[in-house]
């Protein structure tokens, strides 16, 4: 009886983990990437600030050169706000359907695949080790 039982197909279970992980794994580096770029615009233009002398909370500096530095680093401050929307907004929903779809397709595969080659591996294991035992008793 055990010999008769046939596990379906796991193809698209595996298919639907490992592309969902993928897929995951996509939408936070390019989460994590703007992220890195956005603080590295704010750092330079931070920095070019600060090697030019500039206080914070001393108002817009007068110097062209210091104001365009200073709206660069306001605008980058600026942009944060926009990553965190891009947190929320479709990167973020895509990290977290994709995360879904592989705990989905994990969970299908072990209950309609997995499951069954352990039963029968475990069915095969005990009649071996059942012949064993009447081999060795005889």
């Amino acid at each position: 009886m055990i010999e008769n039982i046939q596990p379906p197909t796991d193809n698209l279970y595996k298919f639907l983990a490992i592309g969902g992980l993928v897929f995951a794994l996509v939408a936070l580096v390019v989460l994590l990437r703007e992220q890195a770029a956005q603080r590295e615009r704010w750092t330079d233009a931070q920095v070019e600030l600060l090697a030019a002398g500039y206080k914070d909370g001393s108002g817009e500096p007068t110097d062209p050169d210091l104001r365009r530095a200073y709206f660069r680093r306001e605008f980058a401050m600026g942009q944060a706000s926009e990553v965190m929307k891009l947190a929320g907004g479709v990167v973020g929903k895509t990290f977290g359907v994709c995360l879904i779809a592989s705990f989905a397709g994990f969970g299908l595969w072990w209950w309609k695949v997995q499951r069954h080659d352990d039963a029968i591996l475990r069915a095969t294991a005990a009649k071996l080790l059942r012949e064993e035992r009447a081999k060795s008793a005889t």
